[in-house]
């Protein structure tokens, strides 16, 4: 008879083995289910938003950075590397050719959760671009014979010039930015013979230009001439035009009213805020208006249809909302310029007994720096005599008071002249130079 064998008995390491198994299984459940509980109510952050706005100047892109996330890249979908994403970072961007191009945001958090978006832009070249042009213009010598040094007058109206390019005789070449109406230029040449002048307004690649051939001719042994360093400084103001595409997404529902806060840019304030055109329906009370303190602007609006309708009146997910800040930047600059003219004989009289005539200068005071403001201007004048092919500098006045409330004076012994300055009626001065006949 057979006899059943009995159940075999666990060690004792196989009963703590179980029991160390099931209860690390049980200590896994318990973290994953606190661990969960943590993040989800406590240290889950929000979903990251992808929020920005882009301007474009010329063939760069300035973007505003508004989007949360920890982590991210722009594209800019002209083929270049993708830029990192930096919280509360601004962008800028340059494209190499103008054209139709998307700027995309991608963000992440760190528990990789991602949101992106993207705005079109425009950089597109207009084919009916206004060309500069440059009308009344003169070029005149000032005092008599254009004889060396030799000061002109430029003066004429500019517009729709971007820039204007001076070229003043081959050696002084001078650019103005962003020059507006009438200019006048006062300048000097100092060598003798013939002289190209030029003035080239520029807007974009189309040019335009004057072109006027002057003769200098060369100051005979023993003639004089007065150097004059006219030195102003004051406040510039400078004016900009700064537009920006303002991106609003199209809400699904429950729409709140539009508020987006467009700061200026570094140092400068915000003078005047304009609305361009909304091709879209969606938005209605859309008004920009500008800060107390001028240094950001405030855009609002109100939502006239969400979802699906507001989509298909807007062409897309978003609403783009043109806007440009004119803006100022205010500071202190200073403006020398050298002038100069030459002495001729006052009224063509000689002095008895002697080859050595009372002369005369008039030299034109140049006019103050368009948009300078609190201005201040100082004056140095050299008297200077030619012998030998060089000149020798033989009187001086430094720094007189304008406006002149009487004549100055000033004698230097060892050459034996008086310098006289005196301030005619149309603010020009009149330098009389007048030999001392006991030094002669």
């Amino acid at each position: 008879m057979s006899t059943a064998s009995a159940p075999a008995k666990k060690s004792g390491f196989g009963v703590f083995k179980a029991a160390l198994g099931g209860f690390a299984g049980l200590a896994t459940g318990v973290i994953g289910v606190y661990a969960t509980a943590i993040v989800d109510k406590v240290a889950k952050p929000g979903k990251p938003i992808a929020d920005f706005s882009v301007k474009a100047d010329g063939k760069s892109v300035s973007v505003q950075n508004r989007a949360t996330g920890q982590s991210g890249w722009w594209d800019f979908g002209d083929g270049s590397s993708l830029e990192p994403f930096e919280p509360e970072k601004d962008v800028v961007h340059t494209f190499a050719k103008p054209g139709h191009y998307a700027v995309k945001l991608t963000v992440r958090n760190f528990l990789m959760e991602e949101n992106d978006r993207s705005v079109p832009v425009d950089l597109t070249e207009s084919t009916a671009q206004v060309g500069p042009t440059i009308t009344d213009f003169t070029l005149e010598s000032i005092g008599g014979a254009a004889t060396a040094p030799a000061m002109f007058r430029m003066r004429g109206e500019v517009k729709n010039a971007d820039s204007v390019i001076w070229d003043l005789g081959g050696e002084k070449i001078e650019v103005t930015d962003s020059p507006t109406g009438r200019f006048e230029k006062l300048f000097v040449i100092e060598k003798s013979g013939p002289v190209q002048i030029q003035m080239i307004g520029l807007a974009g690649k189309v040019p335009v230009n004057k072109v006027s051939m002057v003769n200098v001719l060369a100051p005979a042994n023993g003639a004089f001439s007065v150097s004059l360093k006219v030195i102003d400084t004051g406040t510039q103001v400078e004016r900009k035009e700064f537009p920006e595409t303002v991106s609003l997404p199209i809400p699904a529902k429950d729409a709140k009213p539009v508020e987006r806060i467009l700061k200026a840019q570094p140092g400068y304030t915000i003078a005047e805020a304009k609305l361009g055109a909304v091709k879209s329906t969606a938005m209605k009370n859309l008004k920009v208006e500008i800060a107390a303190d001028k240094q950001s602007a405030k855009l609002t609006g109100d939502w006239a249809s969400t979802g699906d309708a507001a989509q298909k009146a807007s062409g897309g997910a978003e609403v783009m909302v043109p806007v440009i800040l004119v803006q100022e930047k205010a500071k202190t600059t200073t403006r020398p310029m050298d002038l100069s003219a030459t002495f001729s004989a006052e009224g063509g009289f000689v002095m008895q007994n002697t080859a050595n005539p009372v002369r005369s200068a008039i030299v034109q005071l140049p006019s103050v720096p368009t948009g300078m403001t609190n201005s201040t201007r100082k004056l140095q004048f050299e008297i200077n005599e030619m012998s030998g092919g060089k000149k020798t500098v033989i009187g001086a006045v430094v720094d007189p008071k304008l406006p002149l409330k009487a004549s100055i004076t000033s004698v230097t012994t060892r050459q034996g002249y008086t310098i006289e300055v005196m301030q005619q009626a149309n603010g020009s001065l009149r330098i009389v130079l007048t030999p001392q006949l006991n030094k002669l």
